[in-house]
Protein backbone atom coordinates (compact mmCIF):
# COMPACT_ATOMS: atom_id res chain seq x y z
CA UNK A 1 0.00 0.00 0.00
CA UNK A 2 1.22 3.80 -1.02
CA UNK A 3 0.62 5.99 2.02
CA UNK A 4 0.42 9.98 0.72
CA UNK A 5 1.84 12.69 3.24
CA UNK A 6 -1.99 13.67 4.01
CA UNK A 7 -1.56 9.21 5.90
CA UNK A 8 1.49 10.37 7.67
CA UNK A 9 0.05 13.97 9.13
CA UNK A 10 -3.22 11.92 9.91
CA UNK A 11 -1.11 9.25 11.52
CA UNK A 12 1.34 11.96 13.66
CA UNK A 13 -1.97 13.65 14.68
CA UNK A 14 -3.06 10.19 16.16
CA UNK A 15 -0.28 9.68 17.60
CA UNK A 16 0.02 12.82 19.02
CA UNK A 17 -2.88 12.25 20.81
CA UNK A 18 -2.17 8.77 21.75
CA UNK A 19 1.22 10.30 23.55
CA UNK A 20 -1.35 12.86 24.96
CA UNK A 21 -3.64 9.93 26.59
CA UNK A 22 -0.77 7.78 27.82
CA UNK A 23 1.23 10.22 29.60
CA UNK A 24 -1.73 11.73 31.34
CA UNK A 25 -1.70 8.47 33.25
CA UNK A 26 1.30 8.90 35.82
CA UNK A 27 -0.23 13.09 36.30
CA UNK A 28 -3.96 12.04 37.23
CA UNK A 29 -2.85 8.49 39.34
CA UNK A 30 -0.55 10.22 41.49
CA UNK A 31 -2.80 11.92 43.84
CA UNK A 32 -4.53 8.36 44.42
CA UNK A 33 -0.99 6.70 44.98
CA UNK A 34 -0.46 9.17 47.89
CA UNK A 35 -3.97 8.58 49.35
CA UNK A 36 -5.49 5.35 48.55
CA UNK A 37 -3.78 2.06 49.97
CA UNK A 38 -2.09 -0.22 47.74
CA UNK A 39 -5.46 -2.61 47.02
CA UNK A 40 -8.00 0.45 47.04
CA UNK A 41 -5.76 1.72 44.47
CA UNK A 42 -5.70 -1.84 42.41
CA UNK A 43 -9.08 -2.23 42.85
CA UNK A 44 -9.92 1.16 40.92
CA UNK A 45 -7.63 0.44 38.38
CA UNK A 46 -8.98 -3.24 37.65
CA UNK A 47 -12.14 -1.42 37.75
CA UNK A 48 -11.12 1.32 35.21
CA UNK A 49 -9.37 -1.30 32.59
CA UNK A 50 -12.93 -3.53 32.88
CA UNK A 51 -14.40 -0.31 31.79
CA UNK A 52 -12.03 -0.33 29.04
CA UNK A 53 -12.38 -3.33 27.44
CA UNK A 54 -15.69 -2.50 25.27
CA UNK A 55 -13.46 -0.83 23.15
CA UNK A 56 -11.60 -3.06 21.75
CA UNK A 57 -14.47 -5.49 21.21
CA UNK A 58 -16.67 -3.36 18.69
CA UNK A 59 -15.65 -5.88 15.43
CA UNK A 60 -17.48 -8.89 15.15
CA UNK A 61 -14.38 -11.02 14.50
CA UNK A 62 -12.96 -9.26 18.02
CA UNK A 63 -15.73 -10.37 19.61
CA UNK A 64 -14.93 -14.21 18.15
CA UNK A 65 -11.58 -14.36 19.42
CA UNK A 66 -12.20 -12.43 22.61
CA UNK A 67 -14.73 -15.17 23.75
CA UNK A 68 -12.27 -17.75 22.30
CA UNK A 69 -9.65 -17.00 23.95
CA UNK A 70 -11.70 -16.87 27.69
CA UNK A 71 -13.34 -20.17 26.84
CA UNK A 72 -9.71 -22.28 26.44
CA UNK A 73 -8.25 -23.74 29.31
CA UNK A 74 -4.59 -22.41 27.69
CA UNK A 75 -5.41 -19.48 27.15
CA UNK A 76 -7.09 -19.33 30.71
CA UNK A 77 -3.58 -20.47 32.23
CA UNK A 78 -2.22 -17.76 30.06
CA UNK A 79 -4.06 -15.38 31.00
CA UNK A 80 -3.43 -16.07 34.85
CA UNK A 81 0.30 -15.65 34.21
CA UNK A 82 -0.55 -12.48 32.90
CA UNK A 83 -2.76 -11.42 35.84
CA UNK A 84 0.45 -12.17 38.13
CA UNK A 85 2.97 -10.06 35.68
CA UNK A 86 0.67 -7.08 35.80
CA UNK A 87 0.03 -6.98 39.23
CA UNK A 88 3.21 -7.17 39.60
CA UNK A 89 3.81 -4.14 37.49
CA UNK A 90 0.98 -2.76 38.73
CA UNK A 91 1.98 -2.67 42.26
CA UNK A 92 5.24 -1.17 41.87
CA UNK A 93 4.24 1.30 39.46
CA UNK A 94 1.21 2.36 42.60
CA UNK A 95 4.52 2.45 45.43
CA UNK A 96 6.50 4.55 42.89
CA UNK A 97 4.00 7.28 42.03
CA UNK A 98 3.86 7.42 46.06
CA UNK A 99 6.66 9.90 46.89
CA UNK A 100 7.37 10.35 43.91
CA UNK A 101 6.94 13.02 41.03
CA UNK A 102 4.47 11.44 38.09
CA UNK A 103 7.10 13.34 35.49
CA UNK A 104 9.93 11.19 36.53
CA UNK A 105 7.89 8.44 36.75
CA UNK A 106 6.92 9.13 33.19
CA UNK A 107 10.79 9.79 32.36
CA UNK A 108 11.50 6.05 33.82
CA UNK A 109 8.38 4.53 31.50
CA UNK A 110 9.55 6.01 28.82
CA UNK A 111 12.69 3.59 28.89
CA UNK A 112 10.34 1.06 27.50
CA UNK A 113 11.61 0.50 24.39
CA UNK A 114 14.97 -0.93 25.82
CA UNK A 115 13.37 -3.39 28.21
CA UNK A 116 10.89 -3.95 25.47
CA UNK A 117 13.72 -5.46 23.28
CA UNK A 118 15.25 -7.45 26.64
CA UNK A 119 11.83 -9.31 27.21
CA UNK A 120 11.61 -10.08 23.34
CA UNK A 121 15.10 -11.38 23.52
CA UNK A 122 14.62 -13.53 26.53
CA UNK A 123 10.80 -14.55 26.24
CA UNK A 124 10.59 -15.05 22.48
CA UNK A 125 14.12 -15.34 21.05
CA UNK A 126 14.49 -12.42 19.13
CA UNK A 127 17.53 -11.04 18.70
CA UNK A 128 18.40 -7.57 19.93
CA UNK A 129 18.35 -5.35 16.69
CA UNK A 130 21.55 -3.48 17.24
CA UNK A 131 24.86 -3.94 18.53
CA UNK A 132 25.48 -4.74 22.08
CA UNK A 133 27.54 -1.90 22.68
CA UNK A 134 25.10 0.49 21.26
CA UNK A 135 21.95 -0.87 23.12
CA UNK A 136 23.91 -0.59 26.12
CA UNK A 137 25.21 3.16 25.26
CA UNK A 138 21.90 4.38 24.59
CA UNK A 139 20.33 2.52 27.50
CA UNK A 140 22.63 4.23 30.08
CA UNK A 141 22.56 7.68 28.14
CA UNK A 142 18.85 7.44 28.18
CA UNK A 143 19.20 6.20 32.05
CA UNK A 144 21.25 9.15 32.88
CA UNK A 145 18.69 11.80 31.30
CA UNK A 146 16.25 9.84 33.54
CA UNK A 147 17.91 10.35 36.63
CA UNK A 148 18.57 14.10 35.88
CA UNK A 149 14.73 14.11 35.57
CA UNK A 150 14.34 12.97 38.83
CA UNK A 151 16.83 15.48 40.44
CA UNK A 152 15.45 18.52 38.71
CA UNK A 153 11.97 17.35 40.39
CA UNK A 154 13.71 16.92 44.15
CA UNK A 155 12.30 18.96 47.16
CA UNK A 156 14.59 21.86 47.81
CA UNK A 157 15.51 20.31 51.28
CA UNK A 158 17.48 17.28 49.52
CA UNK A 159 20.90 17.27 49.69
CA UNK A 160 21.69 16.41 45.98
CA UNK A 161 22.24 12.85 44.82
CA UNK A 162 22.63 11.08 47.84
CA UNK A 163 19.10 13.00 48.79
CA UNK A 164 17.58 12.36 45.63
CA UNK A 165 18.79 8.07 45.59
CA UNK A 166 17.45 7.98 49.08
CA UNK A 167 14.10 10.42 49.25
CA UNK A 168 11.49 9.39 47.47
CA UNK A 169 10.15 6.22 45.72
CA UNK A 170 11.11 6.77 42.05
CA UNK A 171 13.07 3.67 41.61
CA UNK A 172 10.00 1.32 42.46
CA UNK A 173 8.98 2.36 38.88
CA UNK A 174 12.24 0.98 37.53
CA UNK A 175 10.82 -2.33 36.95
CA UNK A 176 7.97 -1.65 35.94
CA UNK A 177 8.52 -1.06 32.14
CA UNK A 178 9.89 -4.45 32.06
CA UNK A 179 6.87 -5.75 33.05
CA UNK A 180 4.95 -3.58 31.09
CA UNK A 181 6.89 -5.11 27.82
CA UNK A 182 7.27 -8.83 28.75
CA UNK A 183 3.25 -8.98 28.78
CA UNK A 184 3.28 -7.09 25.53
CA UNK A 185 5.73 -9.83 24.44
CA UNK A 186 3.95 -12.57 26.14
CA UNK A 187 0.49 -11.69 24.41
CA UNK A 188 1.60 -11.24 21.17
CA UNK A 189 3.35 -14.66 21.04
CA UNK A 190 0.36 -16.65 22.80
CA UNK A 191 -2.51 -15.25 21.20
CA UNK A 192 -0.81 -14.10 17.70
CA UNK A 193 -3.82 -16.14 15.89
CA UNK A 194 -6.21 -13.75 17.65
CA UNK A 195 -6.85 -10.42 16.31
CA UNK A 196 -5.12 -7.43 18.48
CA UNK A 197 -7.95 -6.23 20.32
CA UNK A 198 -9.07 -9.63 20.96
CA UNK A 199 -6.07 -10.25 22.48
CA UNK A 200 -5.85 -7.24 24.69
CA UNK A 201 -9.17 -7.07 25.57
CA UNK A 202 -8.97 -10.42 27.47
CA UNK A 203 -5.58 -9.32 28.90
CA UNK A 204 -8.24 -6.46 30.48
CA UNK A 205 -11.02 -8.33 31.53
CA UNK A 206 -9.29 -12.00 32.96
CA UNK A 207 -7.23 -10.14 36.40
CA UNK A 208 -9.84 -7.53 36.90
CA UNK A 209 -12.75 -10.54 36.90
CA UNK A 210 -10.17 -12.06 39.19
CA UNK A 211 -9.03 -9.38 41.20
CA UNK A 212 -12.00 -7.13 41.53
CA UNK A 213 -13.92 -10.04 44.14
CA UNK A 214 -10.92 -10.84 46.06
CA UNK A 215 -9.83 -6.87 46.52
CA UNK A 216 -13.18 -6.55 47.85
CA UNK A 217 -13.27 -9.51 50.43
CA UNK A 218 -9.76 -7.92 51.31
CA UNK A 219 -10.89 -4.85 51.72
CA UNK A 220 -14.33 -5.53 54.08
CA UNK A 221 -12.03 -7.77 56.20
CA UNK A 222 -9.36 -4.86 57.27
CA UNK A 223 -12.54 -2.55 57.19
CA UNK A 224 -11.48 -0.29 54.46
CA UNK A 225 -13.44 1.85 52.91
CA UNK A 226 -14.53 1.23 49.46
CA UNK A 227 -14.57 4.76 48.50
CA UNK A 228 -11.86 6.60 50.64
CA UNK A 229 -11.02 9.76 48.22
CA UNK A 230 -13.51 9.90 45.86
CA UNK A 231 -11.85 12.93 43.64
CA UNK A 232 -8.62 10.66 43.78
CA UNK A 233 -10.63 8.02 42.52
CA UNK A 234 -11.66 9.46 39.90
CA UNK A 235 -9.03 10.91 38.70
CA UNK A 236 -7.32 7.62 38.76
CA UNK A 237 -9.93 5.41 37.09
CA UNK A 238 -9.60 8.18 34.75
CA UNK A 239 -5.85 8.36 34.22
CA UNK A 240 -6.48 4.67 33.30
CA UNK A 241 -9.12 4.64 30.76
CA UNK A 242 -7.04 7.39 29.23
CA UNK A 243 -3.45 5.29 28.75
CA UNK A 244 -4.96 1.43 28.64
CA UNK A 245 -8.67 2.40 26.55
CA UNK A 246 -8.07 5.36 24.55
CA UNK A 247 -4.64 5.52 24.39
CA UNK A 248 -4.40 1.84 22.81
CA UNK A 249 -6.95 2.58 20.51
CA UNK A 250 -5.55 5.80 19.25
CA UNK A 251 -1.63 3.69 19.15
CA UNK A 252 -4.27 1.37 17.03
CA UNK A 253 -5.57 3.86 14.39
CA UNK A 254 -2.23 5.10 13.92
CA UNK A 255 -0.44 2.28 13.42
CA UNK A 256 -2.86 1.42 10.50
CA UNK A 257 -3.26 4.95 8.92
CA UNK A 258 0.97 4.67 8.57
CA UNK A 259 0.85 1.33 7.28
CA UNK A 260 1.82 -0.20 10.73
CA UNK A 261 4.89 2.31 10.84
CA UNK A 262 5.81 2.10 14.78
CA UNK A 263 9.07 3.38 14.42
CA UNK A 264 7.32 6.67 13.27
CA UNK A 265 4.22 6.68 15.76
CA UNK A 266 6.34 5.54 18.40
CA UNK A 267 8.76 8.30 17.91
CA UNK A 268 6.09 10.78 19.24
CA UNK A 269 6.34 8.92 22.71
CA UNK A 270 9.17 10.97 23.46
CA UNK A 271 6.89 14.20 24.44
CA UNK A 272 5.89 11.74 27.15
CA UNK A 273 7.62 13.50 29.91
CA UNK A 274 7.06 17.10 28.41
CA UNK A 275 3.23 16.09 28.52
CA UNK A 276 3.01 14.73 31.48
CA UNK A 277 4.78 17.67 33.23
CA UNK A 278 2.43 20.24 31.67
CA UNK A 279 -0.36 17.83 33.56
CA UNK A 280 1.41 18.31 36.52
CA UNK A 281 1.81 22.15 35.99
CA UNK A 282 -2.15 22.26 35.18
CA UNK A 283 -3.16 20.09 38.60
CA UNK A 284 -1.00 22.11 40.51
CA UNK A 285 -3.34 25.18 40.44
CA UNK A 286 -6.14 22.80 42.09
CA UNK A 287 -4.65 19.52 43.60
CA UNK A 288 -2.83 19.73 46.77
CA UNK A 289 0.82 18.20 46.86
CA UNK A 290 1.35 18.49 43.10
CA UNK A 291 4.34 20.41 41.97
CA UNK A 292 6.26 21.07 38.48
CA UNK A 293 9.94 22.62 38.69
CA UNK A 294 10.57 23.43 34.58
CA UNK A 295 14.17 23.95 35.07
CA UNK A 296 17.24 23.72 33.49
CA UNK A 297 18.15 20.35 34.60
CA UNK A 298 14.74 19.30 33.73
CA UNK A 299 15.25 20.06 29.95
CA UNK A 300 18.98 18.43 29.91
CA UNK A 301 17.27 15.38 31.35
CA UNK A 302 14.59 15.04 28.67
CA UNK A 303 17.23 16.30 25.67
CA UNK A 304 19.58 13.12 26.99
CA UNK A 305 16.66 10.73 27.12
CA UNK A 306 15.16 11.57 24.05
CA UNK A 307 18.18 11.64 22.06
CA UNK A 308 18.86 8.23 23.36
CA UNK A 309 15.70 6.80 22.12
CA UNK A 310 16.02 8.16 18.99
CA UNK A 311 19.31 7.06 18.44
CA UNK A 312 18.43 3.58 19.40
CA UNK A 313 14.90 4.14 16.98
CA UNK A 314 17.21 4.91 14.31
CA UNK A 315 19.28 2.06 14.33
CA UNK A 316 17.08 0.09 15.16
CA UNK A 317 14.96 0.95 11.68
CA UNK A 318 18.20 0.69 10.05
CA UNK A 319 19.06 -2.89 10.98
CA UNK A 320 15.59 -3.87 9.58
CA UNK A 321 16.01 -2.10 6.91
CA UNK A 322 19.46 -3.66 6.03
CA UNK A 323 17.85 -7.17 6.74
CA UNK A 324 14.96 -6.63 4.43
CA UNK A 325 17.42 -5.97 1.91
Amino acid sequence: MRLSQRDYAVGALLALLTAACLSAQEALSAPAARKLSGAQFVLVTEFALLAAAPMFLVAPDSRRDFWAILSSAKGRWRLAALTAIGLAGLTLYNLGLRNAHPVVVTAILNLSPFWAALAARFAAGVRIPVGVSVFAFCLLAAFAGTLAVAWSQTPPDAAGWSGMLTKGSWYFAIPVPLFTALSGTLVGLWFKTCRDEAAIAAALVAPALALIPLIGLYLLARGESFAADLPSMAMLAAGAIAAAGVGRLLYQFALSRTGEDNGFVTMFFLLGPALSGLYSWLLSNWVEGARFAANGVYFLGLAMTAAALLLFAIRVRRAASIKET
